[in-house]
This record gives C-alpha cells, sequence and structure tokens, in this order.
C-alpha cells in the first residue's frame, strides 16, 4: 500500500511505501541482482568502450549535480548529460512565481552556466531523447544519434505534470506548470485577465493563485479533498493556510467535485461545471493536480520500477551499472523508515552529490555512501512562506503549535518521544534550527518546542535539546 506526500514548489512530492519489510525486500533484492550482474557485464563489451566514462539521462536539478560533482571528483573522466528539453538546463521552482514578469524566460534561472559545461568539459546534449538501454553492451541508444557507451549511467528523468481526466481538459485556455515551455504558453494568456480558475490546491495550484491575486486577478480553487494540500500537510498548517490565503481575498473550495470544463462560443474554456449543476465562469483554468514520474525509459530496459524507479540505500539501482535520482527515484528513507520518492530541490541535488561519490567509488572499488540526508522543501505562496523540514506521518502523529502571531506559526510533528517533522510558515530560523535538530536524532522537549520565547537555534548551540 503506498500513501502519498505533497511537498514543495512546483508540485514536489513524497510518496511512502508504509511497510519496512517491503523496503527490505527490496534492497535485499537490488544487492543479489548487483553481484550478479556486476561479472557477467564486462566480458560483453568492446574494448573501445572500455573508457566510455559516464552519461546522465536529464538536465534538471539531478542531472546537472551529479555532472558538477562527478567533475570535482574526477577532473578526466568523460561526463555527457543527455537533456530532452531545448531550453539550457534552468531551475524549475521560480517559474509559478514569475508569471506576471516581463518574460518568464529570464526568470528560468540557468542552473548553471553555458561556461561551466564548456570549462568542464562536460558534453551537454539539448533537445535529445534517450530511447532505450542496452544493458548488456551498456549503450544508450538516442533518437537520430545512434548509441553511446557508458561505464556508468544515471538516470535523472524526473518527472511530468499529472494530467487531469475531466471533459474538456484538452480545450484552448487550460494550462498546467510544470516547465518552461508551459510557463511561456500560461504567461501569453494571462496578460489583461481578470479570472482564473485553478484546479487543485496543492502547492502549484496554490502559488498561481496567490501570486494571481498579487496581481489583481480574481482566483478560484477547487479542490476535491476536505482540507488543501492533504497529502502533505498537518490538518493544523492546511487550515491555517486556508485561513489565510482566504482573507487575501481566494476563493477556496474544498470537497470540490467538478463534472466538466466547458467552452464558450470560440471554443476556448469559459467555465467549470460542478457535479451539482453549479457554473463558474473564468479567463483561463491551470490545472495542479501532481507529477507522475518518468520511469518508463528505466521500465523498458527492465529495471525495477513501483511509482519511481527504484534504488538500494546507495542510489544504485539492480543493475550495478546504473544508478538514478530525483524526482523520478524511489529509495529507503533514513528517516521514515519507509520507501519514499520526494520531488524536491534538495532531493535531487543531495541525492546528485551522494551519486557522484558512489558511482566515482565503485569505478575505483571503493566502499559506498548511504543517502541520509534530512528532506526539506519550501512553497512560496503569496506572503506566506512555507518551509518542511523532515518526513512525517502527518495524518496520525502529535503535534505540538509554536504560534508566535503576526502570520507567523510553526507546528511540530512527534512519533512518540522523536520529532520527525517541522512545518514553518515565515519563520526561517525555526526551519534551519529544525534540519539540524532532526538530523541529529530528533530530540527536542515538547514544551520547549512550544514556547515561541526560546529560540530553537539556542538550543543547538548549547546542545540543550
Amino acid at each position: 500500500m503506498v500513501a502519498r506526500r505533497c511537498c514543495a514548489s512546483l508540485g514536489m512530492e513524497i510518496h511512502q511505501v508504509s511497510t519496512i519489510a517491503a523496503v527490505r525486500v527490496t534492497v535485499v533484492r537490488i544487492e543479489r541482482m548487483v553481484k550478479r550482474q556486476d561479472t557477467q557485464h564486462q566480458t560483453s563489451r568492446s574494448s573501445t568502450d572500455m573508457n566510455a566514462g559516464i552519461v546522465i539521462v536529464g538536465g534538471g536539478q539531478a542531472g546537472v549535480q551529479v555532472a558538477g560533482s562527478l567533475r570535482t571528483i574526477d577532473a578526466e573522466i568523460p561526463i555527457t548529460i543527455v537533456a530532452d528539453e531545448l531550453q539550457h538546463p534552468y531551475q524549475r521552482p521560480p517559474l509559478s512565481k514569475s508569471l506576471w514578469s516581463d518574460d518568464i524566460s529570464k526568470a528560468a534561472i540557468p542552473l548553471r552556466s553555458a561556461e561551466f559545461f564548456s570549462d568542464r568539459k562536460i558534453a551537454l546534449l539539448t533537445g535529445v531523447r534517450a530511447v532505450g538501454i542496452d544493458r548488456e553492451t551498456r549503450r544508450i541508444d538516442i533518437e537520430g544519434r545512434g548509441s553511446v557507451p557508458y561505464d556508468a549511467l544515471v538516470i535523472a528523468t524526473g518527472a511530468r505534470a499529472r494530467s487531469i481526466r475531466l471533459p474538456g481538459a484538452d480545450l484552448p485556455g487550460v494550462h498546467r506548470l510544470r516547465t518552461l515551455d508551459d510557463g511561456l504558453a500560461l504567461q501569453q494568456e494571462l496578460r489583461g485577465v481578470d479570472s482564473l480558475l485553478v484546479i487543485g490546491a496543492g502547492f502549484v495550484g496554490l502559488e498561481v493563485a496567490a501570486s494571481a491575486l498579487q496581481h489583481g486577478v480574481k482566483a478560484t480553487v477547487f479542490e476535491v479533498q476536505d482540507r488543501i494540500l492533504a497529502r502533505a500537510l498537518t490538518p493544523t498548517i492546511s487550515q491555517w493556510l486556508t485561513d489565510f490565503h482566504r482573507r487575501a481575498g481566494m476563493d477556496v473550495r474544498l470537497s470540490s467535485i467538478l463534472a466538466e470544463i466547458v467552452a464558450d462560443e470560440n471554443g476556448r474554456a469559459a467555465a467549470v461545471i460542478t457535479d451539482n449543476g453549479e457554473r463558474i465562469g473564468a479567463d483561463l483554468v491551470v490545472t495542479g493536480v501532481g507529477a507522475v514520474p518518468n520511469t518508463e525509459f528505466a521500465a523498458a530496459a527492465g529495471l525495477l520500477v513501483d511509482d519511481g524507479v527504484v534504488v538500494d540505500e546507495h542510489l544504485r539501482t539492480d543493475d550495478p551499472a546504473i544508478w538514478a535520482i530525483g524526482d523520478c527515484v524511489r529509495f529507503p528513507s533514513h528517516f521514515s523508515g519507509t520507501s519514499a520518492r520526494v520531488e524536491s530541490v534538495q532531493n535531487a541535488t543531495d541525492q546528485g552529490i551522494v551519486a557522484a561519490k558512489n558511482i566515482i567509488a565503485t569505478l575505483r572499488d571503493e566502499s559506498q555512501e548511504r543517502y541520509v540526508a534530512v528532506p526539506w522543501f519550501w512553497s512560496n505562496q503569496g506572503h506566506a512562506r512555507l518551509q518542511i523540514a523532515g518526513i512525517g506521518d502527518t495524518a496520525k502523529a502529535d503535534v505540538v503549535i509554536r504560534d508566535y502571531g503576526d502570520d507567523k506559526i510553526s507546528v511540530f510533528v512527534y512519533e512518540g518521544e522523536k520529532l520527525t517533522a517541522v512545518e514553518s510558515v515565515n519563520v526561517p530560523a525555526d526551519h534551519i534550527a529544525a534540519r539540524r535538530i532532526i538530523a541529529a536524532g530528533g530530540h527536542l522537549d515538547p514544551s520547549v518546542a512550544a514556547d515561541p520565547t526560546i529560540p530553537l537555534k539556542s538550543l543547538i548551540d548549547t546542545r540543550a535539546i
């Protein structure tokens, strides 16, 4: 059974498997397959491919990070990034916050400059698509360009926006936001609109709606659940944010089931119809109903896939020459004791760093490093900066509230005596301290957590936690 938890900017999520036993079985399976296959591959490769280097499929946060980290460790090994988007690799989180800028393409900040790649002799291939893996000969097929050999392959294919299953979802005037192309298309139509309908009260939807309000556009948000961000947040912070957005003028409609999106006389989306027949009109519709991991490339090669490419604690797949990182990956979570798929900048970055170390360690026949980074996330929704540290069962765990007033609050999530997660709004100091406390074992007296007069940073400095 899989429980899902959405987290952070642009549809970032955590998807957790509920049984520890399932994680252990998967890890053991991967370890056995890696040991068996590691002795088989070298005999099948031609001598001309033995210095093929490292190929990375995916030019997002994870792919670029692992490339840079690899080069830091090894100055000579060949590194190639294969990216299917035409644009130079860019940061995705600013997209939802820059829709009203003069040119959203300028807000898509490059992950690294063009000089970064050329100076480090990292081959960056944009606008090309990897379509297959020959695991026996260790080569990948690139559409229209033949095949490329590898000593180690990194799958960093990310995730894509989930399609909404609703009549009228394909009408002109219905948008989603995941890529720069999505942002450019949406920005072009936002100019001059007076009203916006958002389907899905997740991070992307709320960020877009809050930004619309700040620019004088009426925003209505429909959510099928009975609270916003239900899979991501405690009921306490979920309700707090709902009240915050409603005070700002957002029309948040919970437990709302939509029947269809209807068009005007010109064939453009003009309104939604609810299941009880109510019609709500708007100039534009944006959907934000989560993301789907891009696992097709891995699955076609016979790699283990389960709502993400399955990896072990070293981020290695069940093939000894293939690693996987970022939004597309399911990995054993050190902090939750479950298998998780995490969509966030932090996770993509930290996994890229650890994977790079482990790839070079494997090629040098050295020991590998476990992935144990504390997950953390953020989402800017109007004047509310939401930050989350850790992973916890927010629906069942006990919570302690630290309310500062003046639109500032932190909620501490406990499982037994252990602090597992902290949700903060407009309290960055609590977030930074929480990451360190959770990394140190999650020991924090609940009475201290509830007292806003005690700075958490002071507890870390004095080790009084």
